[in-house]
């Protein structure tokens, strides 16, 4: 003999496709709110290159790290490479990279718009690989998607997906 409050037929709020859309909203926000929290905590350790524009102040001294920054040009000491803000110049031993491919580097701002790179990296074919990532990935979730549209139904007076069986 099973519990009789283990059988109910209609399931409590919670677990049931009532109200789906203020769930997926509530679960929007607060994945939202993670993210925002997680971006404000990596942020003050490792603060992003534009910031040596802005509040020199509170990131001298720290290290940045910048993905794909395009060179503007080279000089004596290093190469100065394009921000969101303008350019920045960062300051390398070896050899400078050509202006026109991307870099990605590791570094520390020292004054306004000037960075001593620890580390940097040329990112060889960063455009045609970029948008080759892109067009893989856009194939594949359209891939998937045409490969189950048949397992699932959409009605939303059911709830948003369920399945066939």
């Amino acid at each position: 003999m099973t519990d009789p409050d283990c059988q109910e037929t209609r399931p409590g709020f919670l677990f049931s496709d009532r109200a789906w859309p203020f769930k997926l909203g509530i679960a929007i926000a607060l994945f939202a709110a993670l993210c925002g929290r997680a971006h404000r905590e990596i942020g003050g350790l490792h603060p992003e290159i534009e910031s040596g524009a802005v509040a020199i102040e509170n990131v001298r001294g720290k290290t940045i790290h910048a993905w794909a920054l395009p060179i503007l040009g080279a000089t004596g000491d290093g190469f100065d490479v394009e921000t969101k803000v303008g350019p920045f110049h960062v300051t390398w031993p070896s050899p400078a990279p050509a202006p026109g491919q991307y870099v990605t580097l590791t570094g520390t701002i020292v004054e306004p718009r000037h960075v001593v790179a620890s580390a940097i990296r040329v990112n060889t074919g960063y455009r045609w690989k970029r948008g080759l990532n892109y067009g893989l990935s856009s194939a594949t979730v359209l891939a998937f998607l045409w490969i189950v549209r048949r397992r699932f139904r959409w009605r939303l007076s059911e709830g948003l997906l369920r399945g066939r069986y």
